[in-house]
């Protein structure tokens, strides 16, 4: 992202470095928003300037694309959905906005006078969502925790542009009591480190294939959990608590292969026969059979039958996976359940462990750094010390506020369990461990993700940054396609466009280029590249191009895949004709590729000088872009200089 320092004295700017959502701002976005602010304060003045600005920046953060292409849907989603959500303003800057965004898509209708109508329509529509705009602004429900958390801190008297005092009182706040965390950010207190989303990880980095079918073949919890599926049926009676009785504990036990019995006789008939919810790795996989709705219980709560989502449940998938992984991260819990604490009689620390759980997950996605499993233990102990109020506790028989290091050591304990439960399930795996002489249990090591915890986190992480999982996109049409990828980070869009190609039929390449004439340049751009990467046996060909007016994307497909030598390309009769290829090719590959390896070429025979004089008096969209590359990416001062007044004179006639 190419950070700069926020307005002083102003939230404005702040929804880009304190909310870590976006998909980020690039040099080329950047240096086009500052134009078009420039020459929009220098048009309509600078009252609204500030604002368009902003605009500009959330479109291009959050929904990509060139800065200058919006729609009627790209308002609406910037006004109703992306500033509600994410963009901290004060109250009395609220009726700035919409007047904002009405007057920079006509500033836009001037300067793209082939779209007037669609950016007049855009217009009139931002209008009409005055009012809309101004409610859902001050509807806190609407924040995401991010808003809530920097809007907090800014009521509580901090400077949002002192990022060590923002440092600061971010540390003060994570060891809050979780309850006054929960109200301000709407949350289960999910811990720092885990409140912003990480930058998705490449696609490419994420297993998939043989390796992703072995890794779901392997995971334990998920065998478990088809088998007590399976073992369910149609139906089973439990007690009234919704525990299983004596004799399908001690089977199911058994059956799952849960380790529990291993201190009990096996006979269920026992007086002391435990409870299944007193088996604490019995106890886990049906409680996150339940929370997954893979199982639910009766209204009356003495029936045990296959839940909504037990299809599942027939062999094990990533869908499954996703499913399970879900429940025990936010709902079912790791660290413990029922009375799997009997040996020390309490379970205070339990959900101080299981929230710092997507913490440390998205940490280790994050960073591909393995963790020591003690080391983070205490780290969680020393949060938990620091927040909890202890004199509470004083009342507590079973508490010894002088015992604090054994606690600790129970946290640390717990730490371990919790990551076990992960590994079982084959989201972490721990690495260098030892084994507890006398016990069933390790000590030491380090945790790190395993093969389905990239798949299941990439996902987790997709979903919090509002990003479609991979593949979702394969039923939409090419046209609605090419829309929704040029929204998407670079690395999605790629995986999505050749999903789309790869799963589609015989005409997916033909529906492909005839959806690229459909849509805008910057849409098209990442649609020719995926054709680029298809086999020769799918490969399209320059006539396919050609057939749907795309005559000079096919002459650089044509160079691209070596059926044309770029020399034949003398243009220098014919300004128009050069301005629409160096377009096309400085959008398909960059301004400094288009200056170095088409320009002076394709000006022959007349030459790059006498071009660039001609060529100014184009007009059109492709103009700009055309001479704006030569003086960007030429290497040649004199020629850069001289494209640079091109450039002038273009922009000053129009």
């Amino acid at each position: 992202m190419d950070e700069r320092s926020p307005k002083a004295g102003s939230a404005e700017g702040h929804y880009r470095a304190r909310m870590a959502q976006g998909n980020g701002i690039d040099n080329r976005q950047q240096r086009v928003i500052d134009r078009l602010v420039r020459e929009f304060t220098k048009q309509e003045g600078d009252r609204l300037s500030d604002a368009v600005e902003r605009l500009l920046e959330v479109k291009c953060d959050f929904l990509g694309g060139a800065p200058d292409d919006w729609d009627l849907r790209d308002v609406a989603e910037v006004l109703l959905d992306l500033h509600p959500v994410n963009v901290i303003l004060e109250p009395d800057e609220f009726p700035q906005v919409v007047p904002a965004a009405a007057a920079l898509m006509r500033f836009l209708a001037e300067r793209h006078p082939s779209r007037a109508e669609m950016f007049e329509t855009a217009a009139e529509g931002a209008e009409q969502m005055a009012d809309q705009f101004v409610s859902e602004m001050a509807d806190e429900r609407l924040w995401a925790a991010e808003k809530r958390l920097w809007s907090r801190a800014q009521a509580e008297g901090v400077d949002l542009d002192d990022q060590f005092a923002m440092d600061e009182w971010l540390e003060e706040f994570s060891q809050r009591p979780r309850a006054e965390r929960d109200r301000v950010l709407g949350t289960r207190g999910i811990p720092m480190s885990g409140l912003m989303a990480p930058r998705m990880a490449p696609s490419d980095a994420i297993p998939g294939g043989d390796e992703l079918t072995q890794a779901l073949d392997d995971a334990v919890m998920l065998r478990q959990l088809v088998a007590l599926v399976r073992y369910v049926g149609e139906s089973r009676g439990v007690g009234e608590m919704g525990e299983f009785s004596s004799e399908d504990t001690f089977e199911l036990a058994q059956l799952l292969n849960t380790g529990d019995l291993q201190d009990h006789s096996g006979d269920p008939s026992d007086d002391d026969a435990p409870a299944s919810d007193q088996l604490a790795g019995l106890d886990l996989i049906y409680q996150v059979a339940l929370q997954a709705d893979l199982l639910t219980l009766t209204d009356l709560g003495v029936t045990l039958v296959p839940g909504a989502r037990a299809s599942l449940a027939t062999e094990a998938t990533i869908e499954l996976a996703d499913a399970v992984f879900t429940a025990m991260l936010f709902e079912a819990g790791s660290a413990g359940s029922g009375e799997r604490h009997s040996r020390y009689g309490f379970s205070w620390f339990v959900d101080e462990v299981d929230e710092r759980m997507l913490g440390l997950l998205l940490d280790l996605y994050e960073t591909e750094t393995p963790v020591d499993v003690d080391e983070f233990g205490r780290h969680t102990w020393d949060q938990i010390e620091e927040s909890y109020d202890w004199e509470s506790f004083s009342e507590s028989e079973r508490f010894d506020p002088d015992n604090l290091d054994f606690y600790s050591q129970l946290v640390v304990e717990d730490t371990r369990y919790a990551l076990g439960r992960f590994a079982e399930l084959g989201v972490v795996r721990l690495v260098d461990a030892s084994a507890t002489t006398g016990a069933d249990t390790t000590s030491g090591g380090r945790v790190e993700l395993d093969v389905l915890g990239k798949v299941l986190v990439h996902r987790l992480v997709a979903e919090m940054a509002g990003i479609p999982l991979p593949g979702s996109l394969e039923h939409l049409s090419p046209v609605e396609l090419l829309t929704a990828v040029a929204k998407l980070p670079n690395d999605a869009a790629v995986a999505e466009l050749d999903n789309w190609l790869a799963v589609g039929d015989e005409t997916a390449v033909e529906r492909m280029i005839a959806a690229m004439a459909e849509v805008s340049p910057p849409q098209r751009h990442g649609a020719y590249h995926a054709l680029l990467r298809l086999g020769p046996n799918d490969a399209p060909t320059c006539q396919q191009f050609e057939a749907v007016g795309l005559d000079f994307m096919a002459l650089v497909y044509g160079v691209d895949t070596g059926r044309f030598d770029p020399s034949i390309f003398e243009m220098g009769n014919d300004p128009e004709s050069w301005v629409e290829l160096l377009a096309t090719v400085a959008g398909l590959w960059g301004p400094e590729v288009a200056a170095t390896g088409w320009a002076e070429q394709a000006a022959a025979p007349a030459g790059l000088s006498d071009m660039l004089d001609r060529a100014w008096r184009v007009g059109g969209d492709d103009t700009e872009p055309a001479i704006e590359a030569i003086g960007s990416g030429h290497p040649d001062k004199k020629v850069a200089k001289a494209a640079r007044k091109a450039l002038f004179k273009l922009r000053s006639a129009g």
